[in-house]
């Protein structure tokens, strides 16, 4: 049996990996699946409903699309 999609972004972060949401609408999700130094190793698009609420409802171990430069932070978490 696969993995839903929801799971896979999942482990791919638990790995190390990240995860860049380029796009993110009510019908579709186009994800960027990124090694831990942010090469994309992966892109697909998905209209799993599953996947784009859980997208759409969490941040953690997502992060949705950047540049990658430091972003001025105070150093909190």
């Amino acid at each position: 049996m696969n993995p839903s999609l929801v799971e896979k972004l999942r482990l791919w972060v638990c790995s190390g990996g990240s995860v860049r949401v380029g796009d993110l609408s009510e019908s579709e999700a186009v994800i960027e699946l990124c090694a831990c130094t942010g090469e994309i190793m992966e892109r697909f698009s998905s209209s799993d409903r599953t996947l784009i609420e859980y997208l759409a409802l969490t941040e953690m171990g997502v992060c949705h699309e950047d540049s990658g430069a430091p972003t001025g932070s105070t150093g909190e978490h």
